[in-house]
């Protein structure tokens, strides 16, 4: 092979080198790492991360390319992030495996109902815990958000209900459910169960017979 022939077949493999990798470091998000673990299964090892959205938009993902596509991860790990948007992630990740939530400020909210999808793929759960709000603090990231979606859900038409006060041992929740000046004529027969309610039907016409009273609430 002549050295001028030599020369090109060299370069061009040099520069398809480049390309492969540039292709692979510039189209994975930002904030994380790509590759492929001892399985050749696809992770994404994410840090700093604000917003679901980093994870797929931005124009960061390129057309094709089996690590830099969310629908092909296998293992997605978050670290050292504020995890408190309503983006739900699930579509984007089809083919996941696992969820790593890890050394992160986590605020347990009705925006993040949508992570119960993931409950069976939640690595640790016992050691994911609510930091906020104050109520849930050092609360279970997965009992504290089926708690909020069971009140939520048993919440009466047109209140509004409060997680006001959550025991570290789960056994002592506090609701408020705010129904002033609706209109009611009776107390609402939808509630959220097992929990102490705090009810506010100040405003409504409502008569009430203390003694006949049944269910474990107060009324202001």
């Amino acid at each position: 092979m002549s050295s001028r022939k030599f020369s090109f077949v060299f370069c061009s493999s040099l520069l398809l080198c480049f390309l492969c990798v540039e292709s692979s470091s510039s189209h994975c998000p930002d904030i994380c790492q790509c590759y492929q673990n001892h399985l050749e299964e696809t992770v994404w090892n994410c840090t700093k991360l604000i917003s679901a959205s980093q994870l797929w938009g931005g124009g960061h993902l390129p057309l094709d390319g089996d690590l830099q596509q969310p629908e092909l991860v296998h293992h997605l790990h978050i670290d050292d992030s504020k995890i408190d948007f309503p983006d739900d992630f699930t579509p984007h990740f089809p083919n996941l495996k696992t969820l790593q939530l890890s050394n992160n400020f986590i605020n347990c909210s009705k925006h993040l109902i949508w992570l119960l999808q993931l409950n069976d793929k939640l690595q640790e759960p016992e050691s994911v815990q609510c930091t906020s709000p104050q109520s849930f603090n050092g609360t279970q990231i997965l009992k504290a958000l089926q708690l909020i979606h069971d009140v939520d859900a048993r919440c009466p038409e047109r209140c509004v209900c409060d997680l006001a006060h959550v025991h570290k041992d789960d056994q002592y929740v506090t609701v408020t459910v705010s129904c002033n000046n609706l209109g009611f004529t009776e107390i609402p027969k939808t509630l959220p169960e097992n929990v102490t309610i705090h009810m506010d039907l100040s405003n409504n016409r409502v008569s009430i017979n203390v003694e006949t009273l049944q269910i474990n609430f107060f009324i202001m």
